[in-house]
C-alpha cells in the first residue's frame, strides 16, 4: 500500500480518474505476475523514445524526473501498441462470446465490437495507463537509471544539472547569480 500512497501523492494531478478498488486490482495483478509484459516493454519503450523523452525532460526541466516521465507515459498512453491492441481484442472477443451466450444466438460481431468500444475502450485505456504508472513506480530507480545511462551514452548533457532552484535567492549578490546556463 505504501507504493500506492506515494503514487497518488506524487502524481495526483496527472493520474486518470480511478477508484481504490481499481488500484487494488492493479496491485493484485502485479502480485500475481500478470504485469510481466509491461516490465519487458518499459526498457524497449525507453530505448525507442529516448529522443522524445529527452525533449520532454528539457521542456519540463523544473519538474522532478519521475514526474516528467509519468507525464510522458500518460501522454503516450501505451508502451506497446501491438500488445495493447491484442489485449483489447481479447476483451472484445469475450464480449462477443458473452453476447452469444446471453442471447442464445450467434452474435453480431461488428455490433458487439462497436458497443464494447463505445462503452469500455476509454475506461480500459485509463485503467491501462494507471497500471503503467504503477509499474513505473515499482521500478522507478531502474527505469530512470536506464534513461540517464542512455543520455550519457549519447553524450547528451544532463538537463537537470543546470536547473535553477525552485526558490531562487533574490537577495544574492549579482556575482553569485549564474549569467549563462
Amino acid at each position: 500500500m505504501e507504493t500506492l500512497e506515494k503514487l497518488v501523492d506524487q502524481h495526483q494531478e496527472n493520474l486518470p480518474q480511478f477508484t481504490t478498488e481499481e488500484l487494488l486490482e492493479i496491485v493484485n495483478e502485479y502480485n500475481c505476475g500478470r504485469c510481466k509484459q509491461i516490465e519487458l516493454d518499459f526498457p524497449i519503450f525507453i530505448e525507442h523514445h529516448i529522443e522524445k523523452i529527452y525533449r520532454h525532460f528539457d521542456k519540463n526541466r523544473y519538474l522532478p524526473k519521475d514526474v516528467a516521465f509519468v507525464q510522458f507515459v500518460i501522454k503516450n498512453q501505451t508502451l506497446n501498441a501491438s500488445a495493447d491492441i491484442q489485449e483489447e481484442t481479447v476483451e472484445i472477443e469475450k464480449a462477443i462470446w458473452i453476447d452469444g451466450v446471453d442471447n442464445n444466438r450467434s452474435p453480431n460481431r461488428e455490433e458487439v465490437a462497436k458497443n464494447w468500444t463505445k462503452k469500455h475502450a476509454s475506461p480500459w485505456r485509463q485503467h491501462h495507463v494507471l497500471k503503467l504508472i504503477y509499474m513505473f513506480e515499482k521500478h522507478k530507480t531502474e527505469y530512470l537509471s536506464l534513461i540517464d545511462r542512455r543520455f550519457s551514452e549519447l553524450n547528451w548533457p544532463s538537463i537537470y544539472m543546470y536547473a535553477l532552484p525552485t526558490k531562487p535567492n533574490c537577495n544574492a549578490p549579482i556575482n553569485e547569480i549564474p549569467t549563462s546556463l
